[in-house]
């Protein structure tokens, strides 16, 4: 399998790169940074840049909810602020033309999720000017949408409207392309990849295999048992989320998953890994959390799901020891 991490020891990389690569890693995700990228590439493996989808500055435009509050989710913006675009292509570009790099993957290439650190409410979004703009250019009543969002928080209706979702859906389209189309332009034979969330959780916030259709890689996010808090796009965390706003039968009906009991503690079983692998995409690599004391069962998981790598978040030295497991598998 190709495996990757995600960091490195910035402070020592070229001792940090040689042991991951004695470990059996062949790629690091790592700061587009001279140094950290030589380490990388003269140790064997191959070194990928991350940049961030929507990451908010001052000025940038919040999501709006359903009941006209602005909100920020995950330190981002709404993803169709028109302002802030030429920032982040000029930022993408000039990423692109970093010397030694194999590839670049987008983080947070979505709408706000359940665990969102600001707040669960920034998942009744967005409607915005922007956002109710677009949604009549694609034959939607944006007041409709948001009755019926709001509806289906308060619990007068089971589930979201579905325009709501094929809304979500379309803008990350956009975006993921937008972002593909950026980087090819400056290195055509750069790899472009993204971070999604886990398949039951993904068509919540935008990221289906319609909307990451364009990417070269696609790394699902399935952490299953995290223990810090908020956990954005972890399993237990965004689930336990969801059955806080719901209840667990509103929840199993929205995502088609019933979550084990006391999740945020117990997390998910390393077999549920499967499931959450299966997006119909051809290079699929998602990323596991290091931390695991079951690495070995969530590995088997997703490579019987079809999975072509993996990679784990993040590095930490002192759970390197966790890779040792890479042997039997």
């Amino acid at each position: 399998m190709f495996l990757y991490m995600f960091g490195i020891d910035a402070q020592s990389p070229e001792e940090s790169a040689n042991e991951l690569a004695s470990l059996g890693i062949s790629a690091v995700v790592c700061a587009p940074e001279t140094r950290c990228i030589r380490a990388v590439r003269r140790a064997g493996m191959q070194a990928f840049a991350c940049v961030g989808a929507f990451s908010l500055e001052k000025g940038d435009a919040l999501c709006v909810d359903v009941d006209a509050h602005p909100r920020a989710w995950f330190g981002s913006g709404c993803p169709c602020d028109p302002e802030p675009v030429p920032r982040r292509m000029d930022a993408l570009r000039r990423l692109a033309e970093t010397d030694g790099l194999s590839g670049i993957f987008i983080d947070g290439a979505r709408f706000a999720s359940p665990s969102s650190g600001e707040g669960t409410q920034s998942l009744f979004t967005c409607f915005c000017p922007h956002c109710r703009d677009e949604m009549r250019r694609m034959g939607c009543d944006p007041d409709e949408v948001r009755k019926a969002v709001a509806g289906w928080r308060d619990g007068a209706m089971p589930l979201p409207p579905e325009e709501w979702f094929l809304f979500r859906e379309e803008i990350i389209r956009r975006r993921m392309e937008e972002f593909v189309d950026t980087v090819r332009s400056v290195n055509p034979s750069l790899l472009t990849g993204a971070f999604v969330f886990p398949a039951s959780l993904g068509r919540l916030v935008g990221q289906t295999c319609r909307s990451a259709a364009s990417v070269d890689l696609l790394a699902p996010m399935i952490y299953r048992r995290y223990a810090e808090a908020p956990g954005t796009a972890t399993l237990n965390h965004e689930y336990n989320a969801l059955i806080g706003l719901f209840g667990r039968e509103r929840a199993r009906l929205l995502t088609g998953v019933d979550a084990p009991e006391d999740v945020l503690h117990s997390g998910f079983p390393p077999v549920s890994l499967r499931n959450e692998t299966l997006y119909a995409h051809p290079r699929l690599m998602p990323i596991l959390q290091l931390d695991d004391d079951k690495l070995a069962e969530s590995l088997s998981a997703v490579r019987s799901a079809g999975a072509e790598g993996a990679g784990f978040f993040m590095y930490q030295k002192e759970l390197l020891r966790n890779l040792r497991v890479l042997n039997s598998i």
